[in-house]
């Protein structure tokens, strides 16, 4: 996307199809003439973001990359949103680097994963997961079941902190957070230079979330926050529900 951008300064109808997910997407680009190398990966990570975000929605509401396999379980899981951001962070910082972008990517991942404190080993990855069954997620469903998540993380446009396993974290050790680029270097809008289209397909709520929208079916990168509060509205009534059907069974027993 960075190299696209580039390639077409200046070209104010600037336009590409993304494919399907959830409908089909397409994207529209007014890309400036004087448009610089930062600014143009700022860009590309805020577009990259977006992308992200509607893969989550678009999961949520039944897309799926394998036929017939539901990709709902793994839908806004505790990781998502922050490992997206932090990902494209570190994809702008290689972009923008001297040296050519895998090498750079290698030295930044090495070097961010070793201040996040990660887990070292398989045993250490294990033990973690271990300790957040019951919690974020459960061994009583088996993938691909929708009630597999305990804890989903609505995709954030602010500040976003990663979630600690707090049983096995150092007593001095503090969330490192990351944030998605808002604005250029001259503080101009990243969004007002794109617009991502989705053309949604019948899986996605339309009606039930727009009820008053005229032009069906359609939508953009700007509706994002309505969904995403739409479906925080629905994690929790989702959460509810399993509680419920935990404390029935209790009373069974």
């Amino acid at each position: 996307m960075h190299q696209l951008i580039l390639q077409n300064k200046g070209n104010e109808k600037f336009e590409i199809v993304l494919g399907r997910e959830c409908g089909l997407k397409s994207l529209q680009i007014q890309i400036p003439k004087n448009i610089s190398n930062k600014d143009a990966a700022l860009l590309a990570g805020r577009i990259a973001f977006d992308l992200s975000v509607w893969h989550e929605i678009a999961t949520w509401y039944g897309a799926s990359s394998v036929p017939f396999v539901p990709e709902r379980y793994s839908s806004f899981s505790v990781e998502d949103d922050y490992s997206n951001q932090l990902g494209i962070q570190l994809g702008i910082a290689s972009i923008l680097s001297d040296e050519p972008f895998s090498e750079a990517m290698t030295k930044l991942l090495d070097q961010k994963l070793k201040e996040l404190e990660i887990a070292q080993t398989i045993d250490e990855s294990f033990n973690a997961m271990e300790l957040v069954n019951g919690r974020w997620w459960s061994q009583e469903y088996k993938i691909p079941n929708k009630h597999f998540l305990l804890k989903h993380e609505i995709a954030c446009y602010t500040t976003t902190y990663p979630k600690l396993v707090l049983d096995i974290t150092n007593e001095d050790q503090t969330p490192i957070p990351v944030e998605i680029a808002m604005h250029t270097n001259e503080n101009a809008s990243l969004v007002d230079y794109y617009t991502l289209t989705f053309k949604t397909n019948h899986k996605f709520p339309f009606a039930k979330i727009f009820k008053s929208r005229k032009k069906k079916r359609i939508i953009t990168n700007s509706d994002f926050f309505v969904i995403l509060e739409h479906i925080r509205k629905e994690t929790k009534l989702l959460k509810y529900r399993k509680l419920k059907r935990k404390n029935k069974r209790k009373e069974l027993l």
